[in-house]
């Protein structure tokens, strides 16, 4: 795979899950907070890609690596309208160059 800084377009926030408080039912209330803005590549995966299919990811990001953006499981990332929750975070070569975010699609914000 050969990535260019040029081709990393596309704008991203960043969310992470706050916890409010817990409800009077036991449950908890939390809210997402933007942590930051990024900008990656897009890509969709088909269905030629079992091994995506079975883990439920629907697309992956590709980024530079930047020490200050901390990518972590449970994290979201939204995109217009869009939600994806982040299900593993590689650095692709090893290097600390280029990172890819495995994310799924959630749902729709309304």
């Amino acid at each position: 795979m050969t990535t260019r800084s040029g081709s990393l377009r596309v704008p991203f926030l960043l969310q992470s899950e706050t916890l409010i408080a817990g409800d009077e039912g036991g449950g908890s209330v939390s809210q997402w907070n933007t942590v930051a803005t990024f900008f990656g590549r897009f890509e969709h995966y088909s269905e030629k890609y079992k091994a995506t299919i079975e883990f439920h990811l629907t697309h992956q990001i590709t980024t530079r690596y930047n020490p200050m953006l901390k990518f972590e499981l449970g994290q979201r990332v939204v995109h217009e309208d869009r939600l994806f929750m982040i299900r593993d975070v590689r650095d692709i070569y090893e290097d600390k160059q280029w990172i890819a975010l495995y994310i799924e699609e959630v749902k729709y914000v309304i």
